[in-house]
């Protein structure tokens, strides 16, 4: 890392702006009109960052080249020196990002927000709503597909009645955490194929929240068919809702929770875990957000191309439990005489996400979604 790598880091984020306003010694990066990095030309071996006080104090404790910044307030500013690991500096830079935009009031995030999306992306906030599935699924059947839109988003900070898999209840606090549907118009998947959305879904939420959760001690996966983990505890859920016309998809509303600020869940949901309550810091609901719009985005392209293996590939590489044997619950089994408890390990997912599982005598058993259960120990 050198001051000019760093510069050009700072530039990248979306919204950035160079300035001197502290005269030709000091360079300035602003992102909605707050500084969050300072160059000192004076000082080439170091960075100037607004960083979370529980965070610069545990930057300072781990790493001898994080210091409290030099004519700065070292409560919320810190000095990153670039003998650092070129990768955490980055980090540190997007953390200094990040922090100043969650410092800004909602309103101002949302609209932040809502200039970065691309022109194909319908955009619909409500503070309020019984659940975000109703509203994208009446504008996805008027917007998805017509007049340049291709896609329609609908967030809101409570849903009174957010429901996930099944019927289950899926508890968010208020302004906490994202809820959110976002409706495609997919007529190019036959509906047997609809599971390649599942698919590309839960690979979209893992790309938006991994950067978050790269320094922590656990592994991001996928539990099948959609949920998305980080080690033994539920990130995020998702319910997805197909229309369904001459064999094909016409639309398409995936509804998707991500826990990312909440720290107490009042419902007797078995083991649900905050980004927050990870990383020991808040994260922006927001650019979690912008970075699944444009992962999603990314994904849906390549599967329109023919991409369908490459996905399944993917998916199956961030399966939870990928390897080994581990234990499961066969809700099918009526029989008093027959143990519903067994071990397998992962075999395969099917294109229609039937699940595959090699027992331990070595028979392969298919389920579908609410036929089997991990363990969790």
């Amino acid at each position: 890392m050198d001051i000019e790598r760093a510069r050009l880091i700072c530039l990248s984020l979306r919204g950035v702006s160079e300035e001197m306003p502290f005269g030709e010694e000091w360079i300035v990066f602003r992102v909605e009109g707050k500084i969050f990095a300072c160059l000192h030309l004076l000082r080439p071996d170091r960075i100037v960052l607004k960083c979370a006080p529980e965070f610069a104090s545990a930057l300072r404790a781990r790493h001898n080249h994080v210091l409290p910044a030099w004519h700065f307030n070292k409560r919320h500013w810190i000095e990153a020196l670039f003998d650092l690991n070129a990768r955490l500096v980055e980090r540190l830079v997007r953390h200094a990002y990040a922090a100043v935009l969650h410092g800004l009031p909602k309103k101002q995030q949302l609209d932040f927000f809502g200039r970065g999306l691309p022109t194909d992306v319908f955009f619909l906030h409500r503070n309020v709503v019984s659940t975000t599935m109703d509203p994208a699924r009446e504008l996805g059947q008027r917007l998805c597909g017509t007049e340049g839109t291709e896609y329609v988003l609908v967030h809101s900070d409570l849903q009174r009645a957010g429901r996930g898999q099944q019927g289950t209840h899926w508890e968010s606090a208020n302004g906490r955490n994202l809820t959110f549907t976002l409706a495609v118009a997919p007529d190019f998947l036959p509906a047997a194929r609809w599971f390649a959305l599942s698919q590309i879904s839960a690979l979209a939420v893992c790309r938006a929240v991994a950067p978050l959760l790269d320094e922590a001690d656990g592994e991001l996966a996928v539990k099948w068919p959609n949920d998305i983990y980080f080690g033994n505890r539920k990130l995020s859920g998702m319910l997805i809702a197909n229309t369904v016309a001459a064999g094909r998809l016409r639309l398409s509303c995936i509804g998707i929770g991500i826990n990312v600020n909440q720290a107490v869940w009042e419902s007797d949901a078995p083991n649900p875990v905050s980004i927050a309550q990870v990383i020991g810091r808040e994260a922006n609901r927001f650019l979690i957000l912008e970075r699944f719009v444009e992962a999603f985005r990314e994904l849906y392209e390549a599967l329109r191309a023919g991409g369908e293996d490459e996905i399944r590939a993917a998916y199956s590489a961030r399966l939870f439990r990928r390897s080994g044997m581990h234990p499961f619950r066969d809700r099918t089994v009526q029989s008093a005489s027959e143990s519903p408890s067994f071990y397998a390990s992962i075999e395969a997912v099917d294109p229609d996400g039937t699940l595959v599982l090699r027992r331990a005598d070595g028979t392969l058993r298919r389920y579908a979604f609410k036929e089997v259960e991990f363990v969790l120990q």
